[in-house]
């Protein structure tokens, strides 16, 4: 998205207090936020795999069925 509104896509580092950038300092913040969000959905995901295979077994519970009103 914020490719479209002109944003560069490789930068080394942002000067926030340089007046020819400032109209794009909101775009940058937002894909800052937006990383930081993409790195800790992928740490969460990793914890739940690795929860998922190291993590105990529980019995599974046995079926329970509906008694059929009509036969």
């Amino acid at each position: 998205y914020v490719g479209i509104l002109g944003m560069p896509r490789r930068m080394a580092f942002y000067d926030y207090a340089n007046p020819a950038i400032a109209p794009q300092a909101f775009s940058v913040t937002m894909s800052a936020i937006g990383g930081f969000i993409l790195l800790l959905s992928g740490l969460l995901f990793l914890l739940v795999l690795i929860r998922g295979q190291f993590g105990a077994r529980d019995e599974a519970a046995a079926y329970r069925f509906a008694v059929p009103l009509h036969m």
